[in-house]
């Protein structure tokens, strides 16, 4: 079940980055509601997938040092989209990345990591 979820996140998250910028955007202001319920929903998406799936993909098929890193670095590369030119906020997302991904592959619980990813996305905007 969890791999079908995982899956299925991140079939949603290439579809929206295929279709979302060929898209006209309408002048439609999102409210502040929008944006955080949009922050929430992102923090814990990120976390089924990167640390649900991916951490405990390559921890099973890595050393869980080596799974660790390399799911923190690939989260970092996710947020490409996002920090393309900001050095520093792409260094952030690894480092996040990888602390996140310990936290989940040590707990074995993926609440304390949507936790913190939330709390990390409500207090950036």
């Amino acid at each position: 079940a969890l791999i079908a979820l995982a899956s299925m996140t991140l079939v949603s998250v290439a579809v929206r980055e295929m279709f979302i910028p060929k898209i006209p955007v309408l002048a439609i202001e999102l409210t502040v509601l929008d944006r955080k319920l949009h922050s929430v929903l992102m923090a814990v998406s990120e976390e089924v997938f990167f640390r649900g799936f991916l951490t405990s993909y390559l921890i099973a098929r890595l050393t869980a040092a080596l799974g660790v890193i390399v799911s923190g670095v690939v989260f970092g590369l996710y947020h490409l989209a996002v920090y393309a030119h900001i050095v520093g906020a792409l260094l952030y997302a690894v480092l996040s990345g990888i602390i996140l991904s310990w936290v989940a592959y040590h707990s074995g619980r993926l609440s304390p990591t949507i936790l913190a990813h939330v709390i990390n996305n409500l207090w950036a905007g």
